[in-house]
Formats: C-alpha cells, sequence, structure tokens
C-alpha cells in the first residue's frame, strides 16, 4: 500500500472514530430528552486501541468517555441512558468489530 493510500485509510477511520463520539452524544441527548430529562451539556471524547493485524493495524477498542450535566437526573438512570445510547448508535453498530466500552459520568 503506498503512503498516500495509508493516510486516507488513516483519515478515514479517525474520521470513523469522531463520527461515534459525536453520534453517541447526539444519541444520549435524545435519549435523556425523550425521557423527559434535558441535558445541559454531553461532552463525549472516543480513545482507540489499535493493534498489529497482519501486515496492517486495525481498531480493536474504542473508549467512550462523556461527561454530561444533566439536572434532576440520578447516576443509576444516567448509567442507563448512557448504556442505551452506546448500544443503539448507529456509528457504533457500524464499529461493532471493536469492543466498544463507556465511561460515563454525571456532574452537578
Amino acid at each position: 500500500m503506498s503512503k498516500s493510500s495509508r493516510t486516507l485509510v488513516e483519515k478515514r477511520h479517525w474520521l470513523g472514530i469522531a463520527a461515534d463520539a459525536g453520534c453517541f452524544s447526539m444519541a444520549l441527548s435524545h435519549g435523556l430528552a425523550e425521557a423527559g430529562q434535558e441535558p445541559k451539556s454531553v461532552e463525549t471524547e472516543a480513545t482507540v486501541t489499535l493493534e498489529k493485524a497482519g501486515e496492517g493495524f486495525e481498531i480493536s477498542r474504542i473508549n467512550l468517555a462523556v461527561v454530561a450535566k444533566v439536572p434532576g437526573l440520578g447516576d443509576d438512570e444516567f448509567l442507563v441512558q448512557a448504556e442505551d445510547a452506546k448500544k443503539n448508535c448507529p456509528v457504533s453498530k457500524l464499529l461493532a468489530g471493536a469492543e466498544i466500552t463507556l465511561d460515563a459520568k454525571l456532574v452537578t
């Protein structure tokens, strides 16, 4: 694979990861709003683990770290909503070959 081809593939991977973080934030915000809990803020960061696979590399794990401010919402319900967003986010489904983990934090 030429260097320019590798660069294009790498850019597509990173765009996918950024899309996963954004999609997850939107899915969580939507789920919270549907449950009557309008979030003040939702911030998600995606971190990937790359592993050697044959002649190249593969994304083996994606960790979504989310911090949200949702007045009146308890930790247990927040975790339920966050797990549901992780499971149902369309981009997470697309990246289902990788293990996707979640660190969810509700702030006041």
